[in-house]
């Protein structure tokens, strides 16, 4: 009796085919958010402001009807960003989020807060007694409400998503104070319809290798984590999150890691520096515009 082949060989080559079609298709790079025309008058879904204020964080979302800020940059910072928060014309921040409680974070954080109303805070649950954080604690009012996140948060805020992660690990058993604030960073996701921005604090090694395995969505633009500082697996996360752009917040005197923007290149990520001048990011939650106003402070 005559056995009858399994497989042709036609069909073997048709199979083969199919499964070369399947991963060259996963393999292909998705296509480019479009581009924005920006029209000054009009109030966009999302703009997210990178002020440059040297090694130092401050970030302002703004939306139609409201405004977060992430991070308050150092003590000196704090009177440039009240000026800037006056030439908006913003007279509220309705969520503030202290990532952690390095001084380049929380510093500016006392001049804002007695300067405008700020509805709710959010920062991280672990211990801090350093000047710029009681200072920070002293200034926070009456009708301002602390929110200390020990688990990851989300909710809608003028029609923009907020993901907030919080770190798992056992940091705080750290030797290392400036190490245990790091990766204490909350990791802040923003995301307006098809874009989204992912700030992710001062994360090191120990964090973003916690965060690769945590299932964070594809991002269109990131800001770098600790100052563009060569951290080990933060090349495998930027291949975790997809990001187009990047933007690094440094200074002259204290640069970004050349090998972390060499890398961000080769990867296709086009790559920003807050020392160069602010930084707008502006979407409707499908196209984007991205501009740096050189040399603009902060």
């Amino acid at each position: 009796m005559a056995f009858k082949r399994p497989y042709s060989a036609r069909r073997f080559a048709c199979c083969f085919l199919a499964l070369c079609f399947v991963l060259l298709a996963s393999c292909t790079p998705s296509p480019e958010t479009p581009e924005l025309s920006v029209d000054p008058e009009q109030a966009y879904p999302m703009t997210v402001t990178f002020l440059n204020i040297g090694e130092a964080d401050c970030f302002l979302i703004e939306s139609p009807s409201g405004c977060v800020m992430i991070d308050t940059g150092t003590n000196k910072d704090g009177n440039g960003i009240v000026e800037l928060l006056n030439e908006k014309k913003i007279g509220r921040i309705d969520y503030l989020f202290i990532t952690h409680f390095d001084k380049d974070h929380v510093g500016g954080a006392d001049r804002i807060l007695h300067a405008v109303p700020v509805g709710t805070i959010y920062e991280p649950d672990y211990a801090s007694d350093s000047k710029q954080t009681a200072q920070y604690r002293a200034a926070v009012g009456p009708d301002t409400d602390v929110v200390k996140l020990s688990q990851n948060l989300s909710f809608t805020f003028d029609g923009i998503r907020y993901t907030v992660d919080v770190a798992n690990g056992t940091f705080t058993d750290g030797k290392d104070q400036d190490n245990v604030d790091n990766n204490m960073s909350l990791v802040v996701h923003a995301s307006c319809g098809n874009t989204s921005v992912l700030f992710t604090g001062d994360a090191e090694k120990d964090r973003l290798y916690e965060m690769l395995y945590e299932g964070f969505p594809p991002c269109t633009l990131l800001k770098v984590p600790h100052h563009g500082v060569a951290e080990k697996y933060l090349r495998q996360f930027c291949d975790r999150v997809k990001p187009q752009y990047a933007v690094i917040t440094s200074s002259d005197k204290e640069p970004e890691s050349d090998a972390v923007v060499r890398d961000l290149t080769d990867m296709g990520i086009q790559v920003f520096l807050t020392r160069k001048g602010r930084i707008v990011f502006t979407t409707d939650g499908s196209a984007v515009s991205i501009r740096q106003d050189t040399g603009e402070k902060p």
